[in-house]
């Protein structure tokens, strides 16, 4: 390719044998493709910066999106812990209502009976034998528990 650059002005005097009519109609095509290609760089331009932008808004969402991931298993491993917790506290608790089921009223304390079956209006024979009786099922309740 000859890197030397075309002069219309040279090329329109040797005359080359086209007609000047169809040397302006060719000069204007040139230069409108001239213009398009200017506006053409200037969008390209344009849109490559709009392009770098919307790529580092994607690396900025992958980036949130593995941070909630990452919380969100977290949460998950958290709920799952809870959850197994739960479910040992129920088995408790129904092993416990078993236990209370199956008690049989024998093996009660003589003194919870009294308790339950004490007339409320009757005051204690002793200053503080309802809080000792009390004190008293609470303890045997507690020895009943631990085993």
């Amino acid at each position: 390719m000859n890197s030397e650059t075309f002069k219309i002005d040279e090329f329109m005097s040797n005359g080359e044998g086209r007609e000047p009519e169809e040397v302006d109609v060719q000069k204007a095509v040139v230069e409108e493709l001239a213009v398009e290609k200017v506006e053409l760089e200037a969008k390209t331009v344009s849109l490559s910066a709009d392009l770098a932008a919307a790529r580092e808004q994607i690396a900025a969402l992958k980036e949130s999106e593995a941070k909630v991931k990452g919380e969100s298993e977290s949460l998950k491993a958290a709920l799952e812990a809870k959850t197994a917790e739960v479910e040992s506290l129920r088995m408790e608790l129904a092993r416990r209502a078993d236990l209370l089921v199956n008690c049989d009223t024998q093996e009660r304390n003589p003194n919870a009976l009294a308790l339950l079956d004490r007339d409320v209006e009757l005051p204690d024979r002793f200053p503080g034998e309802t809080r000792d009786h009390v004190l008293e099922v609470v303890r045997a309740a507690r020895d009943k528990a631990e085993e």
